[in-house]
């Protein structure tokens, strides 16, 4: 049996999560699947895409993970090998949002006839899983931030993916806490992101904008940074680091509407309100109008980097 707990339920009750947990058990109720999101660990940029209609947002202006970069990140992680064991090849994936990477990660596995694999989803926004049921109904996904895999044991994950997620929550110790300790040894954790290629004018105005927005909050870092690797070179269990920061890109075709909402699905943007949130849409929508680059088109094609590393863990 599975007892659904809501949040305003525990904090009526006083006790803390595993009090109450172990009250429950004590009476021979077993708590299974039960993952309490701890949104304070969540940037308030962040909880931006919790807001209405933003995970559609989301899900149609985010490119896509170009198969060829998944491809190669999963052979490093060592995700494309045979798994002849009993038990399948477990992988879990952080901050997956609406489930493009995840999407991308099963067209390789097809590709490759990969079998024996097991792909645990894991996002704190309700919204966004709310989307990911929708488009991958196939894949589990818990709600739960990167500090808190309590529903994960020690040492039994064979590999840990973050596609364009890790920069959220790359400060918080626990986290990274939790995904050495999630990892069997010697097992692997990839990540990788897509960032807008600044050598484009326009694409570098816009951004450049918006950095000080991220550069305010607690965890906000616009996209990449490589400074955010600095936790998992420094924790001590982690070694073989491997990089591939130059060999991918991607684009997509946007009309002036399409740019907008890109934007408005961009985590500052969605979080700002009222009359702050109408002055940044306006000056991108003023930089589109403005520059040489994009002034007379009616096309706009905005292009995409990908970083990609790898770290093992001892």
């Amino acid at each position: 049996m599975i007892y659904r707990l809501s949040k305003l339920s525990i904090l009526k009750s006083k006790l803390s999560t595993p009090i109450l947990t172990s009250n429950l058990n004590q009476f021979g109720l077993k708590l299974r699947n039960f993952h309490l999101s701890k949104m304070e660990s969540v940037s308030e940029a962040a909880r931006g895409w919790s807001n209405p209609g933003v995970s559609n947002i989301y899900e149609k202006t985010r490119p896509d993970y170009n198969l060829d970069s998944v491809e190669f990140l999963l052979e490093k992680v060592g995700a494309l090998k045979p798994h002849l064991g009993p038990e399948p090849f477990t992988i879990v994936e952080l901050g997956a949002g609406t489930g493009k990477f995840t999407r991308a990660v099963l067209k390789v596995f097809e590709k490759h006839a990969v079998k024996n694999f097991k792909i645990i989803a894991t996002e704190p926004l309700r919204e966004m899983c709310e989307k990911f049921k929708e488009m991958v109904p196939n894949v589990e996904i818990l709600q739960c931030p990167a500090s808190d895999l309590e529903g994960l044991t020690n040492n039994s994950v064979d590999c840990i993916l973050a596609a364009t997620s890790f920069h959220w929550f790359y400060k918080d110790q626990k986290a990274i806490e939790e995904i050495h300790r999630v990892l069997k040894p010697k097992a692997m954790l990839g990540l990788i992101w897509y960032l807008p290629d600044r050598s484009v004018s326009w694409i570098k105005n816009i951004e450049e904008m918006l950095d000080p927005k991220y550069e305010a909050l607690k965890f906000g870092i616009n996209t990449y940074d490589e400074k955010a690797l600095i936790p998992l070179r420094d924790h001590g269990g982690f070694v073989n680091e491997g990089a591939d920061v130059t060999s991918y890109t991607y684009t997509q075709e946007f009309s002036l509407t399409d740019v907008i909402d890109r934007y408005k699905g961009k985590s500052v943007v969605a979080a700002a309100q009222g009359a702050e949130k109408e002055l940044m849409l306006k000056a991108i929508e003023q930089e589109m109008k403005t520059n040489p680059e994009t002034k007379n088109e009616e096309k706009y094609i905005f292009k995409f980097l990908k970083k990609l590393h790898w770290f093992q863990k001892i």
